[in-house]
């Protein structure tokens, strides 16, 4: 009797062509390994700088529509007033300096008949996942900025601006020491810009 092929046998792999199948994988795993952490890294760089600029256009914005000082300030641990020291990496408060003496007073602001001796709001605060990032300034960490109801900086408190760039305020994002984004805060208008800073630099 004749006999014929099965059409639907099917070849499994060898051990050989298994174990270079195997190695192609973990190579291309281990190529691709940094590019990804990178791209993770990158995406949280650009996430914290877009939270930081719309905090500061945030209170530029209510110190205009409030008619008063507003301050950003670095949080101390309870959220409760401003911190001593550190930097903004450690998280922000925003509130209604309504003394522009950047510290949360519990009376002195006068929003108007039926409250002349009002506690100072706070308006925000915010404790982001900062590990691994630092934030850095021309001007020595500044703790505190505050808009004036005019849209401009003012320099109260421990603000001070720096020199550099015609006297604009900078604070630049950096991942393990490497800069990354840099925030720029023109003191005669008030707006903000923010720029990717050019590898191996620490200009954009």
């Amino acid at each position: 009797m004749k006999q014929y092929a099965n059409p639907y046998t099917q070849r499994g792999l060898t051990m050989i062509e298994l174990l270079v199948t195997v190695s192609i994988v973990a190579i291309l795993a281990t190529m691709a390994t940094p590019s990804l952490r990178e791209m993770l890294e990158n995406s949280r760089l650009t996430a914290l700088n877009n939270q930081l600029v719309s905090t500061i256009n945030y209170v530029r914005a209510e110190s205009i529509k409030r008619s008063f000082p507003v301050t950003m300030c670095v949080r101390d641990s309870t959220g409760a007033n401003c911190a001593g020291s550190g930097s903004f990496d450690s998280g922000w408060i925003v509130f209604v300096d309504c003394d522009g003496d950047s510290s949360i007073d519990a009376n002195g602001c006068n929003y108007g008949p039926g409250s002349p001796n009002a506690a100072e709001e706070i308006l925000l605060d915010t404790t982001p996942n900062f590990n691994g990032i630092t934030i850095s300034s021309n001007s020595n960490n500044p703790r505190t900025l505050t808009y004036k109801p005019n849209g401009k900086v003012s320099n109260a408190g421990t603000l001070t601006i720096g020199t550099e760039g015609a006297d604009e305020l900078e604070l630049d994002f950096s991942l393990n020491t490497t800069p990354r984004y840099k925030i720029v805060i023109a003191p005669l208008t008030g707006r903000v810009r923010s720029c990717r800073i050019k590898p191996g630099t620490s200009a954009c």
